[in-house]
């Protein structure tokens, strides 16, 4: 419509005053249904009168009288400097947020009482307000069946402490073992590093909870529980008070408990490494039922499997597993107690599964990274043994090469994890590192501290060089047709996930590259020529890609060292599926459920039909995509077709033919023809599709 132009003009001048300065408290976390009352002090330099004032939403009626907060200043208008202001505020659950609140002070100043040209000044600071909800009540912690507890807790919403209409979930955490702390002001939810681990989710409303997933005999498990807010404004509890149990015998069994998986750091190799497994004996069996003396067998357990034979069989509670590649395997074990009770060698469960604890070096610019976990049914991170103890090379510098104390780290507070900083480090020079870890079961009758250190790992700051690629990576070490045939006849032809097993040799150091390998990353392709993705990492020199639709696909396998150096990817390995497809040549439409349609060999014709449960899985449909079939009177006419694709749900690979014609007559009795192209999902291109003749009788 129109425009103006406007010339502004700011002068400058010199100002004898001083604004006032506002001192409020640090910034806070208060917990829902509580008062919070803070003295805000404001102090004029030039000793002129204040007026102090308050503003934020939290003073307006958006919320209800007695939920906001008042403040209230020495008294009307300008006071006296200095001068204080009373703050006062009680919020309940409603407000509890994920965001602070702010609240802003104003102080201004009054000059003209000594210089009427003076000029006015002010001064804002903010005070910012976290409301957290209270921590909910845990009330039950018991052992409810074999290795199964049942929590129970008050009812969030309709509690004393903060009841509340919002929606709310509760989030249950566990570990093995106490962690006793105490949240800080501020510290809602599990702090990070305490070992707890999230393993259930409950609605508003519900308040109880089963844990049966993987408890161990002998351990105590402790829970805590956290509630969070499902609206729009989130926000999070405290976390409740710890509450513990031991998994105790069940109707008298109790396995031996697995103490110690621990390396012997200085003989980390490839080949000569060394293990000491350590174990209970089976001490809260009832020993009327499982008499004393005991005799144990350890296994190994690899990829979930456990050995067919043990390694170790004996009366000893401790054995040296040796020949091992400490330096980049992980081993794990299980144990079993045998009892010379009546009938003889009475069998007790199995322990847990232990593995060794697994140092990861990364060197990072101008420091390295150590962090260390392992797969083990007691706890590495416990209150009552928070110090876990680090070795290095280059520590005393008249032995250079000696692996001695260097540090220690308190893991309740920092994790599993430490960075060495040494601002002595020498570029290019290699610094090698073991950890010794304490654990415990958190059972009184199980001796702690456990001890066990993890490998020797050695790395180089800044290192250009990189890993040696690997070599003759596989993809299911058996047979890929037998394999892929087992695999349909174990499952009864019912759809099923598949998974593919890669496993590969690491190349010896050579000129151009190192073997100093941090890990390994996988990467798949569905197609030869297809754009590979990154499915996963492993330490090891093996690898379970699971969840599949189908066995087809290619990888190939890259190493990255400490420094993050790549090397060459290793050779495409591709795996295909096995394309099956086969009809009967008799069926029966005469509506006595068996055999009344004709079709391929599903399980629901398995289920009626009086088949070999083995000859019958070898038969199954495999991997077909859409097919195409037809029928022909002995005349030579085409009395039905039928179209089917995975892609159309209306539709059945299996056909499933009654017997009529498209128009839905019933066909006679008598000998009738087919042609059928089916289209199979697999790489071989020349297996995509395939054209099937043949014939079947239709008796009634």
């Amino acid at each position: 419509m129109g425009y103006v132009t406007r010339d502004m003009q700011i002068i400058v001048e010199l100002c004898d005053n001083e604004p006032p300065e506002i001192l409020i408290p640090a910034d806070t976390c208060i917990e829902a249904n509580t008062t919070l009352e803070a003295d805000i002090l404001a102090i004029d330099p030039n000793n002129d009168p204040i007026k102090l004032e308050a503003f934020g939403g939290i003073f307006e009626n958006i919320y209800p009288p007695d939920l906001q907060a008042t403040f209230t200043p020495a008294g009307p208008g300008f006071q006296p400097s200095p001068t204080v202001g009373k703050f006062v505020w009680t919020p309940d659950c409603n407000l509890v947020r994920r965001n602070p609140y702010q609240v802003h002070f104003k102080a201004s100043d009054d000059p003209t009482g000594r210089n009427s040209q003076e000029v006015p000044l002010a001064s804002f600071k903010t005070y910012f307000i976290q409301v957290v909800a209270p921590a909910p009540l845990l009330q039950r912690a018991e052992l409810v069946d074999d290795r199964t507890v049942e929590l129970e807790w008050e009812d969030y919403a309709n509690s004393s402490t903060c009841g509340t209409v919002r929606p709310t979930s509760m989030l249950i955490y566990r570990k093995v073992g106490e962690n006793l702390f105490e949240p800080d002001n501020c510290e809602t939810g599990i702090p990070e590093g305490s070992d707890y681990q999230l393993i259930g989710r409950r609605d508003d409303g519900q308040t109880t909870f089963v844990d049966d997933d993987n408890l161990q005999f002998g351990s105590v498990y402790c829970y805590r529980i956290v509630i969070v807010f499902t609206d729009n404004q989130g926000g999070e509890s405290y976390a409740s008070e710890e509450m513990c149990i031991e998994i105790g015998p069940y109707e008298g069994k109790f396995p031996s408990l697995i103490t110690n998986v621990d390396v012997v750091p200085e003989l980390t190799s490839v080949d000569n490494g060394e293990i000491m497994i350590k174990w209970t004996s089976p001490f809260d069996a009832d020993p009327a039922l499982y008499q004393p003396p005991y005799r144990y067998e350890l296994f190994t357990v690899e990829n979930g499997e456990i050995s067919s034979d043990p390694i170790y069989a004996g009366t000893d509670t401790t054995f040296t597993h040796t020949g091992l590649n400490t330096l980049e395997q992980i081993y794990t074990y299980q144990v079993r107690a045998i009892a010379a009770t009546s009938p003889p060698d009475e069998e007790l469960p199995l322990s847990a599964p232990a593995s060794n604890i697994r140092l990861r070096l990364q060197s990072e610019g101008d420091r390295m990274d150590l962090s260390w976990n392992g797969d083990v049914p007691w706890s590495i991170n416990v209150s009552e043994h928070p110090t876990h103890l680090i070795f290095r090379n280059h520590v005393n510098p008249d032995d250079t090469t000696a692996v001695e104390f260097y540090a220690s780290v308190d893991v309740t507070k920092e994790g599993l994890r430490f960075t060495d900083q040494d601002p002595d480090f020498i570029q290019g020079r290699e610094y090698c590192y073991y950890v010794e870890t304490k654990g415990s079961y958190g059972n009184p009758k199980v001796e702690s501290p456990l001890i066990n250190r993890t490998q020797l790992e050695c790395g180089r700051l800044n290192d250009g060089i990189p890993p040696c690629e690997p070599l003759t990576l596989i993809v299911n070490s058996v047979d890929q047709l037998e394999h892929c045939e087992k695999l349909f006849e174990e499952n009864n032809c019912q759809p099923i996930t598949f998974e593919n097993f890669l496993s590969w040799e690491p190349q010896v150091s050579g000129n151009d590259c190192q073997n100093d390998i941090l890990e390994y990353e996988v990467y798949f392709s569905e197609q030869q020529e297809g754009d590979f993705q990154l499915v996963g990492t492993t330490i090891t020199t093996s690898f379970v890609h699971q969840g599949l639709p189908s066995l087809k696909g290619c990888y190939y396998i890259v190493a990255i060292d400490r420094s993050g150096n790549a090397s060459p990817p290793s050779e495409i390995v591709c795996m295909d599926n096995c394309p099956f497809f086969i009809l009967p040549n008799i069926f029966t439409p005469n509506a006595d459920g068996i055999n009344d349609t004709f079709s391929t060999l599903t399980r629901e014709i398995i289920l009626k039909g009086n088949v070999n449960m083995e000859e019958a899985n070898k038969q199954c449909p495999r991997f077909v995509e859409a097919l195409d079939i037809k029928f022909y009177s002995p005349s030579g006419n085409m009395v039905y077709d039928y179209q089917a694709s995975l892609s159309d749900p209306s539709t059945d690979i299996n056909i499933n033919w009654t017997g009529e014609t498209n128009g839905g007559t019933e066909l006679e009795s008598g000998t009738y023809f087919y042609e059928v192209e089916v289209e199979f999902d697999v790489l071989d291109q020349s297996m995509k599709k395939q054209k099937y003749k043949g014939w079947v009788r239709i008796v009634k």
